[in-house]
């Protein structure tokens, strides 16, 4: 997780925590009328609501975990109608964003054509390899050569957004030769950065 993502989360626990001291307090209504209140004061944005309640809900599952309330009790932090962000074209929600449009195939080529054209291979591989596993960006620049197995042709995919992201897939045919380009010349800087430390007597 990220170090501004922690500090936001901090933040918004001891707003809550500042306005209800004790267990107790945490109740639908008041928890309600709290998010109302802060959100015209502060004139928060729809996210910015979203993002406090949600940071409010993880916290009353922890002080479930530690019996400090009941694992029965509903979770009183719920967004209030009037800031629920919906993607959907016939919500009622006030605050509507736009689904996102993926790219058609012939448009995905395109742009890694122009990739190629512009000689910027790093973009161009990384169009390649996310038009072949539909992996996010993210997981693609966070893989590491032990992800990747050569012998079973496979690429493992771990620490994803989501435990249901967490996958092995296979590595297709049309990529095979790219990624092992890719995993040896990783592989060589490895060892290269190994030898320099070692060679520097650094442990």
């Amino acid at each position: 997780m990220a170090a501004k993502t922690i500090d936001q989360m901090r933040s918004d626990l001891e707003l809550i925590t500042n306005q209800f001291p004790v267990a107790k307090l945490l109740t639908l209504d008041s928890i309600e009328l709290w998010i109302k209140h802060i959100a015209r004061k502060g004139k928060l944005t729809a996210s910015s609501v979203t993002r406090i309640v949600g940071s409010g809900r993880n916290f009353y599952k922890y002080l479930q975990s530690i019996k400090e309330v009941s694992k029965t009790d509903i979770n009183p932090f719920i967004v209030p109608d009037e800031f629920r962000i919906s993607n959907k074209p016939n919500s009622k929600s006030l605050n509507k964003t736009q689904s996102y449009i993926p790219y058609t195939s012939s448009e995905v080529t395109n742009l890694y054509h122009q990739a190629l054209s512009d000689e910027d291979e790093k973009l161009a591989n990384l169009i390649l390899l996310g038009m072949n596993t539909g992996a996010r960006i993210e997981e693609l620049c966070s893989l590491m050569c032990k992800d990747i197995d050569l012998n079973e042709l496979s690429i493992a995919f771990r620490d994803t957004k989501t435990e249901a992201g967490d996958r092995v897939i296979p590595i297709h045919s049309y990529i095979q030769e790219r990624v092992e380009d890719l995993t040896i010349i990783q592989q060589m800087i490895t060892y290269s950065q190994v030898y320099l430390r070692i060679s520097m007597g650094i442990d």
